[in-house]
């Protein structure tokens, strides 16, 4: 009987060492959200911003510590401010995306050794989006608009994040917009 059950749980673990993982094509854009006028209402794209991917680590559900972790993936954004990677298709996938002092994440901390902040999710660009959206202190049109990672209707400290969560499919085509990382958009 032991031996058999012994059998039972190598059997399993052996077949999905031998299952090929699926590989998607990830396409990111990185635009920088201070640039917003009425005319480029999108921001600029960011050429030379580094694109940094960690997968969640599945006994903490973090993504890295901010003394010795390093990336999963990593790459820097063409002239047009775009990046494709072609990576193994994970469940979630965290990105921070930076060049000099803009990054999506912003406001950022060290909680618990690990390094956190607001997650920049696009540009508000006009009243209605305001007024639609979470409640976010400082709002305006041509404003950063930031991620409301708990879903509560309100931005406020609870929803700084380790970076921004992307759950993927088989072609993923993402905007990211970054911002100052040193400004506390509350």
């Amino acid at each position: 009987m032991k031996k058999l059950l012994i059998l039972f749980i190598i059997i399993p673990f052996l077949h999905s060492c031998e299952e090929k993982a699926d590989i998607i094509k990830l396409n990111i854009t990185v635009r920088d959200a201070t640039t917003w006028t009425n005319e480029n209402n999108q921001g600029t794209l960011v050429p030379g911003a580094t694109v940094m991917l960690f997968q969640p680590n599945i006994t903490e559900y973090c993504i890295f510590n901010s003394k010795n972790s390093q990336p999963d993936f990593k790459g820097v954004t063409d002239e047009n401010g775009q990046i494709t990677l072609n990576i193994m298709l994970f469940k979630r996938l965290f990105i921070i995306v930076e060049k000099n002092n803009l990054s999506n994440l912003i406001a950022p901390e060290i909680d618990n050794n690990h390094i956190k902040g607001y997650i920049v999710s696009g540009i508000f660009q006009n009243e209605a989006e305001i007024s639609s959206g979470p409640s976010q202190p400082n709002a305006s049109i041509g404003g950063i608009k930031i991620l409301d990672t708990n879903c509560d209707g309100v931005i406020n400290p609870v929803d700084k994040m380790m970076g921004f969560l992307m759950n993927l499919s088989d072609v993923a085509d993402y905007s990211i917009y970054i911002s100052d990382k040193n400004v506390n958009p509350l």
